[in-house]
């Protein structure tokens, strides 16, 4: 029999957060006994129902290099195997050995495979989202022997079937959300349509309401909890006006985030403290509003500007801000609790805030209170509609804890004390990362105003979680340490989302998630310690922490124990 591919499990499509394996059967009387080969994992595009709007070309997901052997005297079956390329001392089942070569390193949304005997966890260098991708991910496998006289230098023998992996279903999934959206302090559930394999973006806008609580109302008072709805086709929304999206950021952020006269003293006791610290504030003040601006311009708000409370463009908007709010012990409060600041729709002021137990908040507005009709349910929205028109009441600014973002900068996790630098060229670059970290979250914040909820971890049943959904390559992870590299953005379900309901015009060809840091050439002799360190420093990071539950510490799912090993697999 000819060369095949097996996926497991044997289902069409693979369920949603589901972990799958791949098998080698077959013959291919051409190969000698041993021959250099690889094998593909490529995405294909769809046709047809359940399609995207725009389905990429085939493209390679990754690639697994080692050697194809074939046993004339084994079972027709069975006589070719797959070697990958590895050290002797790699652990049985663990993917990270030096022939996996995933186009993407880190990115948002993943697959767990077993194939030869180990476990990958393979990074999707593209985004999950309805346009591009339509109901399915469909998956295929290629086997390549090396050919000198084929293009690339490497011919195929055997293609897989199609596999597919649920993408998006009608059915409603129930997230466990934070309460950034609805502006609650607990905890609120969102049930709707969800975007991804294993990370999930939500489909829709999410509306923050007032939901009826039939317990304490009355008669005369009607009594409403926090949730969150998504719009549907009766919800109003106005086109974005170019130009018109205004943050403004508030000095005080400055300060709190600068590096203190202390750090400096400690960390760079030859220089004047004073230079030490307006290094980094010149640093901040110029790469955070930077930082915001190419965030929106990039989900395609055209004419967004992020101004600090002290320039002149700024001037009106914060008078109109320090009319009606005052800074008390490091929190803008309103002078009147009964008169907030009424202000367009687009406009966000962010803020220090020193008593905050979370690294920032969202803006709080007064909500409006209009009685509605969402997809079948009495809701009362918080925001007025045509949402993106007209105006808002604002209780509380955006809020950052300066505090947490500083001490990327100024602390050492490790020791417990100041970080050392070499000179002031390295504080710069340290600086650069965090207002990097500084502008994603304020952009992650004001998102939250705009209708999008974090990234969720797909799990069992019918449910999904924020908190195990992060971190990921995305500005809405919850989890601020995936704000990393310059190239961190919205997701692009976001972008489907404002490009439908408010009529921008985004960037879609986004590649940021090929982010591999070898060359073709370098798969034989850079380990994954060495690809790991080199993701660090190209984005300036000391660590790299990724979402919970990746790889295997046990045999994984479809493998064997050793001394077995999974069908097709040569030791």
């Amino acid at each position: 029999m000819p060369i095949q591919f097996e996926w497991q499990p044997n289902t069409q499509p693979i369920p949603r957060g589901t972990d799958i394996g791949l098998l080698i059967v077959g013959d291919e009387a051409t190969l000698p006994a041993v021959s250099d080969g690889r094998v593909r994992i490529v995405e294909i595009p769809a046709t047809g129902k359940g399609s995207g709007a725009s389905e990429a070309p085939e493209r390679t997901v990754a690639t697994f290099l080692g050697k194809l052997h074939r046993d004339p005297k084994a079972k027709p079956s069975d006589r070719v195997t797959f070697e990958i390329l590895r050290k002797p001392t790699d652990p049985a089942h663990s993917g990270e050995v030096f022939g996996f070569d995933p186009e993407c390193m880190f990115g948002v949304d993943f697959v767990q495979l077993t194939f030869v005997n180990r476990q990958f966890v393979v990074w999707l260098p593209f985004h999950t989202d309805v346009r591009s991708e339509g109901d399915f991910l469909e998956l295929q496998a290629l086997a390549e022997v090396a050919d000198t006289a084929a293009t690339g230098g490497f011919r195929t023998i055997a293609r897989s079937m199609t596999r597919t992996l649920t993408n998006r279903e009608a059915a409603v999934r129930t997230v466990a959300t934070t309460s950034t959206i609805a502006g609650s302090q607990n905890k609120v559930t969102y049930s709707g349509k969800i975007v991804g394999f294993n990370i999930a973006v939500q489909e829709d806008y999410l509306l923050p309401v007032g939901i009826r609580n039939a317990a304490k109302s009355t008669p005369d008072e009607i009594v409403l909890d926090p949730g969150i709805v998504a719009a549907d086709s009766s919800v109003r929304f106005t086109p974005y006006p170019a130009n018109t999206m205004r943050i403004i950021l508030m000095t005080d952020l400055l300060d709190g985030l600068a590096p203190d006269q202390k750090f400096a003293q400690n960390a760079f006791p030859s220089d004047k403290p004073d230079v030490v610290s307006s290094t980094g504030r010149q640093e901040l003040r110029t790469r955070i509003p930077a930082r915001i601006v190419e965030i929106f311009l990039d989900a395609g708000f055209q004419g967004v500007a992020a101004l600090w409370q002290d320039e002149q463009a700024a001037a009106q908007l914060v008078r109109e801000f320090t009319a009606r709010f005052a800074n008390r012990s490091g929190v803008w409060q309103l002078l009147n609790a009964n008169t907030p600041l009424v202000t367009s729709f687009w406009n966000f002021y962010a803020a220090h805030n020193s008593s905050l137990s979370v690294a920032a908040r969202n803006e709080q507005v007064a909500p409006a209170q209009i009685r509605s009709t969402i997809n079948s349910r009495e809701v009362f929205l918080n925001d007025r509609p045509p949402i993106g028109g007209g105006t808002k009441s604002l209780r509380e600014p955006l809020a950052i804890t300066s505090d947490v973002f500083r001490k990327i900068v100024t602390d050492d996790p490790g020791t417990g004390s100041f970080r050392k630098f070499k000179n002031l060229d390295e504080l710069r670059i340290a600086c650069q990362v965090m207002g990097r970290k500084v502008g994603a979250t304020i952009a992650h914040e004001v998102a939250h105003s705009l209708g999008m909820m974090h990234t969720a971890r797909i799990q069992t049943g019918t449910s999904a979680s924020e908190s195990a959904g992060a971190p990921v390559l995305t500005v809405t992870s919850e989890d601020l340490r995936g704000h990393i590299g310059p190239n961190i953005r919205f997701s692009m379900q976001a972008k489907v989302i404002w490009s439908r309901v408010f009529g921008v015009s985004p960037t879609f060809n986004d590649v940021s998630l090929q982010n591999k840091t070898w060359q073709a050439n370098e798969v034989p002799t850079i380990d994954w310690f060495e690809r790991k360190k080199r993701f660090r420093e190209q984005n300036g990071e000391q660590r790299l922490v990724l979402p919970g539950g990746l790889g295997s510490t046990g045999v994984p799912p479809f493998a064997v124990a050793p001394p077995g090993a999974q069908r097709g697999t040569k030791l």
